[in-house]
């Protein structure tokens, strides 16, 4: 048997070990802020509609079911239309909706080990880049989450793949329309993607100048333009109302979102480090930590541009990717500091930048251990350094959130078993998130008493009073 088909077949089994061991961690989690946004509006209550339940004390998911149209979903992104109409087939459970990130997260596996193949072909190094993609917490645990996130990440992959095939393979139209359409569907699922678009543009413009525009490529470059312009021209208006009105209400809540310009600098060496997999912050954050690591980075990127200077082809790789893992935070960093918002380092928002990180980093094994002036010391200790960290935090810390206190899904689940229809809830807001999750056309009718703290239960046999642990799941809204 050859090396190279020995080296294939271990790619897949790693890839397949991937794939099993998100699977084995599908089980039920709880439920915090932004899965109730979602959730919620993927059944058409969204921020449009909201309001006029709030005067209202009788509501009933007849009414509420009205409501769960495309067009009141459309203004909620990509991700919320193939939610609505995923747990429209598969029912409304809370793993319905988790298992949508689940699939996704199954086929962005197999979809960055494509991307790897491209870099690494079927040696060992596929392996090791797959492993830092699925072992990252961020991606990990995305997966597990109702929130767009793992499918954004997903479209981008998804463009690196044609990026790639476009600038280093076959500068042909299908691949660039390609390469334009699963970047539009990126933006269209969320809109810090651009930062990675910018990027792409920036690299082939700058190699192909104004050929780049030839005529061949009109169409490619044109279509997810119009593409973008017909999904967010109707809802413009809506968008810029959104993000100033959450923007002002989550300022007044309990929430410590404010930063300094100095704030910022800090988390952009942090995030950079962390995602380049350099993760001593996340052991031991201090600012010593946080600037060590941050120049460990730029160690990184020196060292591999002069390992890789023999060959000029890769060097532009090595660039490229350094370009699009640091984007993310020299996006954000400003951002943030600009809307004085730290919100705006959650780790999340810099997930379009990791899979391009994972590659980096394991371009700069390659070349330790190819590079022939080095010792064994040297070529034992820096990818240990590399790589065990962040596998010992991942085994450690996966699938590690916030847990916010609440008991929505259980309360819909007693309300199925006990063939409950009328109920009592405190707020609007709870009657709307209930119905969200039980199933279409259950038939309830929800009794909203403010002074309650309770949810209450009108069954055949008599009353039934649960404790309300609801506050922060309904904060944002």
């Amino acid at each position: 048997m050859s090396k190279h088909s020995t080296s294939k077949k271990i790619n897949i089994a790693v890839l397949i070990a991937c794939i099993l061991l998100v699977l084995s961690c599908f089980t039920h989690k709880h439920l915090y802020f932004d899965e109730a946004h979602y959730i919620m509006a993927s059944k058409g209550v969204t921020q449009v509609n909201l309001n006029q339940y709030d005067s209202l004390r009788t509501i009933t998911s007849a009414a509420l079911d009205k409501e769960n149209t495309f067009s009141n979903v459309y203004t909620q992104g990509l991700y919320n239309i193939a939610l609505h109409y995923y747990t429209g087939i598969f029912g409304r459970s809370l793993m319905v909706h988790l298992s949508l990130s689940v699939l996704i997260g199954i086929l962005i596996l197999i979809a960055f080990y494509r991307l790897s193949t491209l870099y690494f072909g079927d040696s060992i190094y596929t392996s090791l880049c797959l492993v830092f993609f699925c072992t990252n917490m961020v991606i990990f645990n995305m997966m597990y989450d109702v929130t767009p996130y793992i499918f954004s990440v997903f479209c981008v992959v998804m463009s690196a793949i044609y990026f790639y095939k476009y600038r280093y393979l076959s500068s042909c139209s299908a691949n660039l329309f390609l390469l334009g359409l699963w970047s539009a569907f990126g933006i269209m699922t969320h809109l810090f993607v651009p930062y990675i678009v910018a990027v792409y543009l920036f690299v082939l413009i700058r190699r192909e100048k104004g050929a780049f525009f030839r005529r061949q490529n009109l169409i490619p470059l044109l279509a997810p333009v119009v593409l973008l312009c017909l999904f967010y021209g109707p809802q413009a208006l809506f968008l810029i109302k959104y993000t100033s009105d959450y923007h002002v209400h989550a300022t007044n809540t309990h929430l410590n979102i404010t930063l300094s310009a100095y704030d910022a600098f800090q988390l952009f060496l942090k995030s950079v480090a962390i995602n380049f997999k350099v993760i001593f912050p996340l052991f031991k954050d201090t600012l010593a930590i946080r600037i060590s690591s941050f120049l460990l980075v730029l160690l990184i990127y020196i060292a591999g541009v002069k390992m890789l200077a023999t060959d000029k082809e890769e060097q532009k790789k090595y660039r490229t990717l350094f370009a699009l893992g640091i984007i993310s935070c020299l996006f954000l960093a400003p951002l943030a500091a600009l809307t004085n918002n730290k919100l705006l380092f959650s780790f999340r928002y810099y997930a379009f930048s990791i899979p391009f990180c994972c590659i980096f980093i394991t371009i700069f094994i390659r070349g330790i251990f190819c590079a022939k002036k080095l010792g064994i010391a040297y070529k034992v200790l820096v990818p240990v350094l590399l790589i065990l960290p962040g596998l010992y935090e991942f085994v450690a810390n996966r699938l590690h959130t916030t847990i916010i206190p609440n008991n929505y899904v259980a309360t819909t689940e007693h309300i199925q078993e006990t063939d409950t229809h009328q109920i009592g809830v405190p707020t609007a807001m709870d009657a709307v998130f209930i119905n969200s999750l039980l199933p279409a056309g259950y038939g309830a009718t929800y009794h909203v008493d403010p002074q309650s703290t309770d949810f209450v239960l009108y069954k055949k046999d008599g009353t039934e009073r649960i404790p309300a642990i609801n506050h922060d799941i309904v904060l944002l809204y």
